[in-house]
């Protein structure tokens, strides 16, 4: 047998053969680590929700310090009214403590029958009216406000009924009386006296 010739030269492809059944799934590759991506636009503001309803009541809280004391206050009506008809001793205020007596009116005590003086519960205008009767002449009685002389009227008819009035501003604490008195040296004599005072204004 003789040598083998050269090799020829490749021939024409031949058709595509038919797709082979899939293989196998392969192995799951590591997970990818993504890069962030930039911040998105502000999106619209929602809508108010709905109020809430009312919490329960807090703790009651400590007791604050007390305030300070107010000023007194005004009684609605003051007013007074003393009668006698009795002994009245001289250069003394008049007292209304005897038989013959009385006290018509007193409004929260503010007349004391024992020393017959008014005490003003308030500062204030005061009217003070008195009126008297003498068995002789001659005779005076004095305002005496806060222990000095206000003002002084005179009796110079016997037996015959004076009354007289004035208007006074008093402090809180003020004091108004009767005080008699006589030129004859007589140390008392029987006397008719009314006296009565009211509040007419101020607080």
């Amino acid at each position: 047998m003789g040598n083998p010739g050269p090799m020829g030269s490749t021939g024409p492809a031949g058709p595509m053969g038919q797709t082979g059944p899939g293989g196998p799934p392969g192995e799951q590759g590591p997970a990818g680590v993504g890069i962030a991506g930039q911040v998105g636009p502000r999106g619209p503001s929602g809508q108010p929700g709905q109020d809430g309803g009312p919490g329960s009541p807090g703790p009651v809280g400590p007791l604050g310090p007390s305030g300070p004391v107010g000023p007194p206050g005004c009684l609605a009506v003051v007013a007074f009214h003393a009668y006698t008809n009795s002994f009245v001793f001289r250069n003394t205020i008049v007292t209304f403590t005897s038989p013959n007596s009385a006290i018509l009116m007193n409004t929260n005590s503010v007349f004391s029958a024992a020393t017959g003086l008014f005490t003003a519960p308030s500062a204030g205008y005061y009217r003070l009216d008195f009126g008297y009767k003498s068995p002789i002449d001659g005779i005076s009685i004095s305002v005496i406000v806060n222990g000095s002389v206000h003002v002084t009227v005179s009796c110079n008819i016997a037996l015959v009924t004076e009354h007289h009035s004035a208007i006074v501003r008093l402090d809180r604490g003020g004091t108004v009386g009767l005080r008699f008195s006589s030129p004859y040296g007589i140390s008392h004599k029987k006397l008719v006296i009314s006296f009565l005072g009211h509040k007419i204004g101020g607080c």
